[in-house]
């Protein structure tokens, strides 16, 4: 089925956010739930649709994807032959909101990574396939990451999703926001959502395929879930990622960060004799990065702090 922002969200989301009760250790989220979703696939757009959304994509480095169809770097793109039939191909297809199955997504070194705005979109098992779109980011897999998360963070302020100032919740595919400062956030469901735009603010997610994102500096993102996402674009902040398969990145200056076993860091950092910023990825198991371990950018490079996730990372 074709969806439009007009539509109502999927079921399986919470359409309204209550304030927590209890102390702080004991957060608690009232949710009102809607019908069962009709499929298993979780949706990971949130809710409620915006005027616009984006997806996720990488194609190869001439700019071209499956069956040799070439991406513009930027602008209007539309597929030729587009059926909206819930099936692969006859389409463009890219993860909503950076969201999905992330084995999608290239790991070639000179891919290009690029974030698509859509407006409508069909839902294929953990991507989306768009009739059109118009290309508005292309370059590093950092940039790309880093950048959907923070459309998405915007999305929530624009939707007056940030209504308290802390939560928690344990079903999957939960989603929770926060605005003020000092905001703590948990999830133990796969698929979980969390967003904080306050300073200080602490993001903790256990389940699977989770995607936290923070625009506040010294914010502290934990996610123990394999292929979760963790995004961050305050300076001095903190991301650990100690499931498998994992990302954690920052586009803020000074920021640490670890992943797990078959993970990615990215770290950005000032160069000031080409007064520029530049961003350093490291993948752990190659070139001596250790899962688990928490890392900074020294002289250009990731260099280790001496310190280690712990087994439990989680909001303090």
């Amino acid at each position: 089925m074709t969806r439009t922002p007009e539509q109502q969200a999927p079921s399986g989301r919470a359409d309204a956010i209550a304030a927590p009760t209890g102390a702080t250790g004991d957060l608690r989220m009232a949710t009102k739930k809607i019908k069962p979703a009709p499929t298993e696939t979780p949706d990971l757009a949130p809710a409620p649709l915006p005027q616009k959304a984006y997806m996720l994509r990488t194609c190869a480095a001439d700019g071209t994807s499956h069956g040799g169809f070439r991406w513009p770097k930027e602008g209007p793109v539309s597929c030729p032959d587009w059926d909206p039939k819930p099936e692969c191909g006859h389409g463009l297809h890219g993860l909503l909101w950076g969201g999905g199955n992330l084995s999608l997504l290239s790991n070639a070194d000179d891919a290009i990574w690029q974030i698509v705005e859509i407006e409508e979109w069909v839902e294929i098992d953990r991507k989306v396939k768009v009739p059109r779109g118009a290309v508005v980011y292309s370059g590093d897999m950092a940039g790309a990451t880093v950048g959907i998360a923070m459309k998405w963070l915007d999305h929530l302020k624009k939707t007056n999703a940030f209504t308290v100032e802390g939560g928690a919740a344990i079903g999957g595919s939960s989603q929770l926001a926060a605005s003020g400062y000092s905001s703590q956030l948990a999830a133990s469901g796969d698929y979980s959502q969390l967003a904080a735009s306050g300073y200080s603010s602490k993001l903790a997610a256990s389940g699977d395929s989770s995607k936290l994102a923070a625009s506040g500096y010294s914010s502290q993102l934990a996610a123990s879930g394999d292929s979760s996402q963790l995004a961050a674009s305050g300076g001095s902040s903190q991301l650990a990622a100690s499931g498998d398969y994992s990302i954690a990145m920052c586009a803020g200056p000074n920021s640490t960060a670890a992943a797990g076993t078959n993970g990615t860091i990215a770290l950005t950092w000032w160069d000031a004799e080409a007064k520029r910023f530049r961003v350093v990825v490291g993948y752990v198991g190659e070139d001596g990065i250790e899962a688990g371990v928490f890392y900074r950018v020294e002289n250009g490079k990731l260099a280790p702090t001496g310190e280690r996730v712990a087994k439990k990372e989680g909001v303090a």
